[in-house]
């Protein structure tokens, strides 16, 4: 972790001059999550040295992650009884890892390993009818992905 670094224009950034307030801090606190260094599209990309804020607790208002502590054992709890998980998540946001890391019990539906959406359906009812639970990993975007 100590080369990766993000660079986004999510950085809670106020308003200055004719340039607008950022939208959100959510770029920012994605890498700050990540324990990676962060960059404006100006500080990466132009050299600037302007500061993002005063300081970057401001732009957490107050929220600091990694004073966070763990409130359980780790362990996770499912149903008993057979289900169908749909994970929804942008690209690279995690659910393939958390597929292979926690739900190693449930059967994973995957459209890249399958190619092809009849694959997936196909692969998904044979896992359902053979009594296991289905992960369906992919990004399902909208409704009628899912």
């Amino acid at each position: 972790a100590a080369d990766c670094f993000y660079v986004g224009d999510a950085a809670g950034r106020p308003a200055e001059g004719k340039r607008k307030k950022d939208f959100s801090a959510g770029d920012l606190k994605f890498a700050l999550n990540l324990g990676i260094r962060f960059y404006t599209p100006e500080e990466f990309f132009l050299g600037s040295t302007q500061s993002l804020h005063c300081s970057r607790q401001k732009a957490l208002m107050g929220f600091q992650p990694s004073t966070l502590q763990p409130t359980t054992t780790g362990t996770v709890y499912f149903f008993q009884e057979q289900e169908v998980l749909v994970l929804v998540g942008s690209p690279a946001s995690g659910k393939s890892t958390f597929c292979q890391q926690v739900l190693t019990e449930h059967t994973r539906i995957n459209q890249d390993t399958l190619k092809t959406l009849a694959k997936c359906m196909k692969a998904a009812e044979e896992a359902l009818k053979s009594g296991n639970s289905v992960v369906i990993d992919a990004t399902n975007r909208d409704a009628k992905t899912r």
